[in-house]
């Protein structure tokens, strides 16, 4: 006679296995805590938690630059300072040009972007002590909503140096949910299969089905719901190195202080130090050719250590200008979207010794790319409205769908 292999997801209190049967074994209602963690759900809700955390951060990052760059301080080599130009600074693309020496500018900028991911289902190998293994599918599904407020300082500390703070408010919708192999007649059971094939099958004939539940209804912790937190804070320096003719090359570097609302998705806890080359080649009075390349290190998260890269051109004009290029990052890496192993036991105070192993791919791409374009518009001599979109191009499996940003720069 066949056996079906089921265990209550919620609860954690029916496991049915044709040797636990033969053995007239039941699991009594566990403790709450024990619960929580069956068959590694806990571990699973935690490993969503952090995806979120990682990937609302590197679409923070991939956001236009936050200092403000509006009015180009183009090098007059006959006076020997920077003098500002007529025409207007890009918003997608990095510009070596500092601003003038005693001058303050201040940016506001919001950006929105969505974070929707469907990650699995993928096959999991149960190991139970001497008992054959099991096979079940688990995969989790993300929806993140992101707003982020981002006001920025600069001031010029001499004719060629800069300084920059930037202070991000971020507001994150994050929603969370698990998808596994259920019994048909009860959306808190998992069904199991001695072969992964013969799960597949079973999938196939309706005998299991695929159910998405939220972690929170399964009784799992998961911070769920609308949160506001500050994100990353940075403290950062530029300074143009080098302007002759056409060619202007400047260094900059930003250090990103741990977020305090880690819990809050705002942003990583972890600090960075983020050092670039920024170039510019004029190629004619309306149009620059821009590149910027760098290494994003960051001193306690792998996930968000990244080589970064922009390359586009700008058609800098007196009343606006626009922009067009592409941008990435190859992060160190991948994210995890379920955890590779897990540990369970039978009940509350027994070691855990089940072991719940990935048998497919759980890790997102390392490679983000990004289409990028921008726009300005000069309101006055001091203010500056822009807008820009962030397209992505190659689909890593955790990125958002458009990022959008409209920005207002003052200067005074």
């Amino acid at each position: 006679m066949g056996c079906r292999w089921i265990l209550d997801l919620r609860f954690g209190h029916r496991v049915a296995a044709c040797a636990l049967l033969a053995s007239g074994i039941w699991l009594g209602q566990p403790d709450s805590g024990w619960a929580q963690n069956q068959l590694g759900g806990q571990t699973r809700a935690d490993a969503a938690s952090q995806a979120i955390v990682l990937a609302v951060q590197q679409g923070i990052s991939a956001l236009p630059p936050t200092s403000g760059q509006s009015f180009l301080y183009e090098f007059d080599p006959n006076l020997g300072v920077p003098v500002r130009s007529e025409r207007l600074g890009p918003i997608s693309l990095r510009t070596p040009e500092t601003i003038q020496s005693g001058t303050f500018s201040l940016r506001a900028a919001t950006s929105y972007f969505a974070l929707p991911a469907s990650l699995g289902p993928i096959d999991y190998r149960i190991s139970v002590p001497r008992n054959r293994a099991v096979f079940a599918k688990f995969g989790t599904e993300i929806d993140a909503k992101v707003g982020v407020l981002d006001l920025t300082l600069n001031y010029g500390i001499t004719q060629s140096v800069e300084a920059n703070l930037n202070l991000p408010i971020v507001v994150v919708d994050a929603q969370a949910s698990q998808t596994f192999s259920g019994a048909p007649k009860n959306p808190d059971q998992l069904a199991f299969e001695p072969s992964i094939p013969r799960l597949n099958q079973a999938i196939e004939q309706h005998k299991v089905v695929l159910r998405t539940r939220s972690f929170s209804s399964l009784g799992f912790d998961f911070n769920d719901g609308t949160h506001a937190g500050i994100g990353r804070i940075s403290l950062g320096t530029k300074a143009l190195v080098y302007a002759e003719g056409p060619l202007q090359l400047a260094t900059a570097s930003d250090f990103y202080f741990p977020s305090p609302n880690e819990k809050q998705f705002a942003g990583s806890d972890s600090a960075s130090i983020f050092p670039r080359v920024i170039g510019t080649a004029k190629l004619t009075d309306w149009l620059r050719l821009r590149l910027d390349s760098g290494y994003d290190y960051d001193f306690n998260v792998s996930q968000l250590r990244r080589f970064v890269w922009d390359a586009g051109i700008s058609l800098p004009m007196r009343v606006a200008t626009f922009d067009l290029g592409m941008g990435g990052s190859l992060y160190s890496t991948p994210i995890e979207s379920t955890p590779t192993h897990a540990k369970a036991s039978f009940v509350p105070g027994e070691p855990q010794n089940i072991a719940i192993t990935a048998i497919g791919d759980n890790q997102t791409g390392t490679n983000s790319v990004d289409f990028l374009a921008g726009a300005k518009v000069r309101v006055s001599d001091r203010v500056v409205l822009s807008g820009a979109v962030n397209v992505p191009v190659v689909d890593t499996g955790l990125q958002p769908i458009v990022a959008g940003t409209i920005a207002l720069e003052v200067y005074f």
